[in-house]
C-alpha cells in the first residue's frame, strides 16, 4: 500500500477477468476515490461475487498513455482483458489466465511462455475464434515480453512463434 501511495492518488482498479475480484474489496475500501473497471462480460459475476460497482473499460482507455491498450480478446468466456504497452525498447502484453510463465523464484524472467493448465476449458468459450483472433493479433503485435498472473515474467524475441505453437497445441 505505501508504495501505490507514494506513486500518487489511485485513480482506477482494474479487474482483468471474472475470476481474479479477490481482495478487491480491500483495495475498494483502500482506495475510496478509485473507480473499479472491467470488461462488459466480467461484470455480472463481479458484481454478484464482490457487491461491488464497476464501470466500463472505455471510461479508461483514453486516459492511457501514448503506447498503452486495453485489449480484449475474442472468444473467452471470463470477460478477460490484457493491458499492451508498446514502446521502441518492448512490446509488452500483461495477461491474466491466457498464459503462463514457467514456476520459478520472485523476479526470474523465463524465456518460455505456457498455457495456463485451467484456460482452455475454463476460459475459452469458443476455441476456433480465439484461435483465429490470436493468429492476427500475433501477427501484429508481436510480444517481447509478457506478463502474466501466474508464474514467471516471459522475456524472449520468440515469443510469437511461441504464443502460436502454443495455440496449435
Amino acid at each position: 500500500m505505501a508504495s501505490l501511495t507514494a506513486l500518487g492518488e489511485v485513480s482506477y482498479l482494474l479487474a482483468p477477468n471474472h475470476y481474479h475480484h479477490k481482495g478487491l474489496n480491500e483495495y475498494a475500501e483502500a482506495f475510496p476515490k478509485a473507480k473499479l473497471i472491467c470488461s462488459n462480460q466480467a461484470q455480472p459475476r463481479l458484481e454478484k461475487q464482490t457487491s461491488l460497482t464497476f464501470d466500463r473499460l472505455e471510461e479508461l482507455e483514453p486516459l492511457l498513455p501514448h503506447g498503452c491498450n486495453i485489449v480484449q480478446p475474442d472468444g473467452l468466456k471470463t470477460g478477460e482483458v490484457w493491458v499492451v504497452i508498446e514502446s521502441e525498447q518492448e512490446h509488452l502484453w500483461i495477461v491474466c489466465d491466457s498464459f503462463k510463465g514457467p514456476s520459478g523464484k520472485v523476479g526470474h524472467i523465463a524465456e518460455t511462455v505456457e498455457m495456463l493448465g485451467t484456460f482452455p476449458s475454463y476460459g475459452i468459450k469458443d476455441r476456433k475464434l480465439y484461435a483465429a483472433w490470436l493468429k492476427v493479433y500475433v501477427s501484429v503485435n508481436e510480444p517481447t515480453m509478457i506478463i502474466c498472473c501466474h508464474g514467471s515474467i516471459v522475456r524472449s524475441l520468440r515469443l510469437a512463434t511461441d504464443v502460436l505453437s502454443l495455440l496449435r497445441s
